[in-house]
Formats: structure tokens, C-alpha cells, sequence
């Protein structure tokens, strides 16, 4: 691969995003930062020249999404839209993408199997990959201040295409369990075998997990990352923005049985709080068969059978007893702890209680 000199007039060759074996053509690009700035003849040039996943590497991520504290996290799953973009579409310009184009992928991509047996893409990934793909084409335009997001002007408005989304079916949430699905499962973590470190008891580990998930709701990616630095005297706990799904970070409460929990942890020795020695998916696989020896397993009406559970449980809990509460515990915004989190069953107790319209109660002096 070749640098690119910002002084030569000369073109470059350098390999694509997703096929290094298929090289581009280019030549020298100005700096991306400047580009609602250039000529508008310099600005068609670029249109007709740049992909959709080459404007997003040369401008939208290291310009206005990196900058703004985006996670890689992001920067992964963007990846990921672009190359079902590409694979559905080619590599076309970005002054080629119509809006028949875009109908188009949002057809294809609702064909693709999905994740299950004789299945198809869910609406939910469909509108996910729509999302992503969506935030990038805007870059292109004019932009749009009250988003966030600073154009480069190199379509108009109206060139810039929309991907309709299909409707996402509302779901209930039914992912909390009753305390002796959760007795149960801790009981199961006899059944643990990895992880397999040095110092470290398999069973027991299971069970700080679990017990620290259930009285936190920590997320599954802040608690591998936690580290006991962020746990101060009071038990509270300090996640960086790095470690946690906000841009501002996050603290967090650690009660008495949160801190019984990871106390044999101590003995383990290094820097995090929940050590593991492999990845993300591997840790959900190894959960889904610890929660399978409690009897808890997915069902039609609840997909999901992980960690999710357990920070549903509380997040449903908190939410009978204060709303307000349940919000800050789960680092929520808006109606997410609703949609998502919280059994509609949760409203029972508190509709059973509803006083009743009834005659005056007449009061006597004696």
C-alpha cells in the first residue's frame, strides 16, 4: 500500500476496504475535515469517485464520529452495515446510490437467513443495518446540526437517499426470573468449568458473577472490564466511558451483597475484578448452559438466556418498587427500561390497590 502525498498530483493505488485483493484507483484526496469547505466542481469529483465505505473511513468516522467519543464498539458494528452494503450492492459511487438502490438493499437484506434454522434476517437487524447505513449517507448531504451531524455537502439534500425501515414487532419483555430461578442457578455453578486460570475455582467464579450481575445490573461489557481501581471505600464504582454504552461513563452502587460477592475474588490476584480469557460470545455460550442445568431456557416468548436476565430481574424488581430508581440503576434515557426491561405484570399490585369510588363516610363527634 502506498502513502498518499498530499503535494503529488499523481494517482495512487491502494487496496479496497473489504477486498484488499481489488485495488482503486484514486487520486490525491484534500484533507477530509475541509470538504463542505472545497469548490463545488472539487466536491462532485469526490462524489463520483468515493464508495459509500470509502467516505465512511476518510470522513464520517475519524471526522465526526471518532471525534465525538464514538466507542470502537461503533466503529465495528458501522463495519459490519458496510459490508452488507457491499455485498448486496457492489461498490457503487456515492453520486450513483438512488433511491431505487436503497429499496433495493433494505429487499435483499430482508432475504438473507438469519441467525436461526430456516430463518430470516429479523426486522430488529434489518432496522439495525438500515440505521448505521442511514448515519453515513447523511454525512454526504448537508448535514444536520441538531443530530449531530456535520455534512460534507458532497450530495444535496435531495440526492441523499432514504432506507425505509421495516416495523420492528413490539415485544414484552418476559426476561426477569423469580428468586428461585435464581437460587437454582447459582446452585448450577457446580457445573462450571472454565474459566481456567491460575488461582481461580471455576464454580466460584460463576458465582461472584452472577451474584454481583444480580444486586448491579451491570452490563455483560462493563463487568468483564471492570477492574478494582474503579471500586472505592463507599462501594461505589466508576466505569470510564471506554467500558460502558454511554459516552459520559458511569456510577454505579455496589450494596453489601454486591461486595460479598466479589470479596473471594480478591484472592485471585490481577487487576480485574472478573478475569476471562476469551471472548464475548464464548462467555454467552458458557452461560446459556450453566442457566440450561437451572432449567432456564429460551422460549419463544423469551429469546434471550444470559446475563441479560439477571440484569433484567433487577432492573424489573426496581421498577415495582421506584421508576425513577430502576432508570438510574440501569443507565437508561427515555422509555428503554420499559420497552425492554420491565414485565408488564409489574403494574399488578399496584392496579389491586386502586381506591374505589364509594359514598361519604359520615364522622360523628363521639
Amino acid at each position: 500500500m502506498q502513502a498518499i502525498d498530499a503535494r503529488s498530483t499523481l494517482p495512487v493505488v491502494r487496496p479496497h476496504l473489504f477486498c484488499p485483493d481489488l485495488p482503486v484507483i484514486v487520486t490525491p484526496d484534500p484533507p477530509a475535515g475541509r470538504l463542505a469547505t472545497l469548490p463545488k466542481d472539487e466536491r462532485q469529483r469526490l462524489a463520483n469517485q468515493w464508495t459509500l465505505s470509502e467516505f465512511y473511513s476518510r470522513y464520517v468516522w475519524p471526522y465526526s464520529l471518532k471525534s465525538r467519543g464514538r466507542k470502537d464498539l461503533t466503529h465495528q458494528e458501522h463495519l459490519a452495515s458496510l459490508h452488507k452494503w457491499e455485498s448486496l450492492c457492489g461498490h457503487p459511487p456515492l453520486s450513483a446510490i438512488s433511491q431505487e438502490m436503497a429499496a433495493r438493499f433494505v429487499e435483499r437484506l430482508a432475504g438473507l437467513p438469519g441467525l436461526r434454522p430456516e430463518s430470516k434476517l429479523s426486522p430488529a437487524t434489518i432496522v439495525k443495518h438500515c440505521v448505521q447505513l442511514q448515519c453515513i449517507l447523511d454525512h454526504a448531504g448537508p448535514g444536520d446540526p441538531r443530530r449531530k451531524i456535520p455534512g460534507a455537502r458532497l450530495l444535496r439534500r435531495k440526492q441523499v437517499p432514504y432506507l425505509f425501515r421495516p416495523s420492528k414487532p413490539r415485544r414484552e419483555p418476559r426476561y426477569a426470573l423469580s428468586p428461585v430461578q435464581v437460587w437454582r442457578l447459582l446452585e448450577a455453578c457446580v457445573h462450571g468449568s472454565t474459566p481456567r486460570l491460575p488461582g481461580i475455582d471455576p464454580a466460584g467464579w460463576w458465582r461472584s458473577l452472577f451474584l454481583f450481575t444480580y444486586n448491579t445490573g451491570l452490563r455483560r461489557q462493563t463487568l468483564l472490564a471492570a477492574r478494582w481501581e474503579w471500586l472505592d471505600e463507599e462501594g461505589w464504582l466508576t466505569v470510564p466511558p471506554e467500558a460502558i454504552k454511554c459516552e459520559q461513563g458511569g456510577r454505579f452502587y455496589c450494596n453489601r451483597f454486591a461486595l460479598a460477592a466479589i470479596e473471594p475474588a480478591r484472592a485471585w490476584g490481577g487487576e480485574l475484578i472478573f478475569p476471562w480469557p476469551s471472548g464475548m460470545n464464548w462467555l454467552h455460550d458458557k452461560c446459556r448452559e450453566l442457566m440450561g442445568a437451572a432449567g432456564i431456557w429460551a422460549t419463544a416468548d423469551c429469546p434471550r438466556c444470559g446475563l441479560h436476565r439477571l440484569r433484567a430481574t433487577l432492573l424489573s424488581w426496581l421498577a415495582g418498587e421506584n421508576w425513577m430508581i430502576s432508570q438510574m440503576v440501569g443507565n437508561h434515557r427515555g422509555g428503554v427500561t420499559q420497552e425492554h426491561y420491565v414485565r408488564r405484570e409489574e403494574v399488578i399490585p399496584y392496579l389491586d390497590r386502586v381506591p374505589q369510588p364509594g359514598p361519604p363516610v359520615q364522622k360523628t363527634l363521639f
